[in-house]
């Protein structure tokens, strides 16, 4: 009989919310810095490539559709990615 028990294990819901929130917003400031401070032609390869693969979707796209499609795919994509990596980070460091 194990003296010292481990509580069962949970997801980590806050910080996979945290991370969902984090990709969001850096993913919005990186759009905005890149739309504002780029010019034209070299904007939308930067947004293109800062979004791969999901950016395959709006390819085609350009002005102001280019930059709604980005910070809509684009932002869900960085969420995700922030997600699971803090979701990632939570379990490899329950195992320690």
């Amino acid at each position: 009989m194990d003296p010292h028990p481990r509580p069962p294990r949970r997801l980590p819901a806050r910080a996979v919310r945290a991370g969902l929130l984090a990709g969001a917003l850096l993913h919005t400031a990186a759009v905005g810095v890149v739309w504002r401070g780029w010019e034209l032609g070299m904007r939308s390869v930067v947004l293109v490539w800062m979004d791969f693969p999901v950016s395959l979707v709006y390819l085609g796209f350009a002005g102001h559709h280019l930059l709604a499609w980005s910070l809509a795919a684009g932002g869900v994509w960085w969420a995700l990615m922030g997600a699971l990596l803090s979701h990632w980070v939570g379990k490899v460091s329950a195992r320690r």
